[in-house]
Parts: C-alpha cells; sequence; structure tokens
C-alpha cells in the first residue's frame, strides 16, 4: 500500500480495518448460516473472496479510487468470516464420532500445510513480479498475487460443492440420538 499506492503507513494500516470487520461480522453470523443453509455458507463464503479479489484486481492501479479497494477488501473479509470458521464443523459433519479426533487432527494439519503453501507461493509470485522496488513492479506484483489468490479461492469455491449436502439424518449434532452409531 505504501509502495505500490503511496499511501502514508497509517492509510496503509486503516486500509485493512474493513477486512478485520468483515471477517469478524461475518463470522459470528456463519454458525447460525449453516445451520439453516449448510455447506452453501462455505460456498457464498468463497465466492464473496473471489468476488473481493476481482475488486482488488481492478483496484490494483496506484490511482485507483480509495474506496473501490475498501469495497474489494470488505467483500474479502466477509467472505473469509464466512468459509473458515464454520468449514471444520461442515467437514467432519459426517465423519463418525469415534474417529472425529484423529478426523480433526488431519483436517487442521492439512488446513495449517496448505495455507503456508499457499501463502509461500503467493509471496513468491509477488516478489518475482515486484522486482526493484518500482512503483510499477509493486503494482504488477499485486496484481500476480491477486490472480494467485483468485484461483485459489475458485479451488476453495469448487471444492465446497464436493462437500456432502446437508440432510435431514445429518441435520442433527453427533451426539443425538439415533446418529451417533449409525453407520
Amino acid at each position: 500500500m505504501q509502495s505500490g499506492r503511496g499511501d502514508s503507513p497509517l492509510v496503509a494500516g486503516l486500509t485493512f480495518v474493513p477486512l478485520a470487520v468483515g471477517n469478524f461480522v461475518a463470522s459470528l453470523s456463519s454458525g447460525a448460516l449453516v445451520e439453516r443453509f449448510g455447506r452453501s455458507t462455505l460456498t457464498a463464503g468463497a465466492a464473496l473472496q473471489v468476488a473481493g479479489l476481482l475488486v482488488l484486481l481492478a483496484a490494483a492501479a496506484p490511482t485507483a479510487p480509495t474506496s473501490l479497494v475498501l469495497a474489494g477488501i470488505t467483500l474479502f473479509g466477509l467472505g473469509q468470516g464466512l468459509l473458515i470458521p464454520p468449514i471444520i464443523g461442515v467437514v467432519l459433519s459426517r465423519v463418525p464420532v469415534a474417529d472425529s479426533g484423529a478426523a480433526t487432527g488431519v483436517l487442521v494439519t492439512v488446513q495449517q500445510l496448505s495455507g503456508t503453501i499457499g501463502l509461500a507461493l503467493v509471496s513468491l509470485s509477488f516478489f518475482a513480479a515486484a522486482g526493484g522496488g518500482r512503483t510499477t513492479g509493486y503494482v504488477d506484483g499485486f496484481r500476480l498475487a491477486c490472480a494467485c489468490d483468485i484461483a485459489l479461492a475458485l479451488g476453495s469455491l469448487l471444492l465446497s460443492g464436493l462437500l456432502a449436502p446437508r440432510t435431514a439424518e445429518t441435520a442433527g449434532t453427533a451426539d443425538s440420538p439415533g446418529t451417533a452409531d449409525s453407520g
């Protein structure tokens, strides 16, 4: 933000407040939304992330209005709030209670590993395109990083469709009578 757009440190820092606010607000409602709409909540979160990244890609020029940047960051934050907090519960909803500890461990490990690899690849892309630190290099790096993030978010969007849909049988909690040992 500072090198690519010429923003002051204060403005650059404040630019990310809508990301946190959007994430916070959406994560507060994500549990209720998953109860009502199931895996579609995750799909909506991934779609909002893609939309936010597309807006940010459009706002990559140093002369883009700040409102466009803020809109993209807000959409991305809302998407994160709908996708990340409920994902473990949705993914593990079909796992038998007896296997839930092991499945949770595997899921969290894969989630952390994927995040680390994704961050490394996006960062490498940014710095490879940013070059010698000129303003156009930062803009090019940001565009390439956004394109990588869009590809990853589209992957999340597509994979969310593979999650088991909510059925009357899986609508209850794992502790509900008749669902703890339905296998």
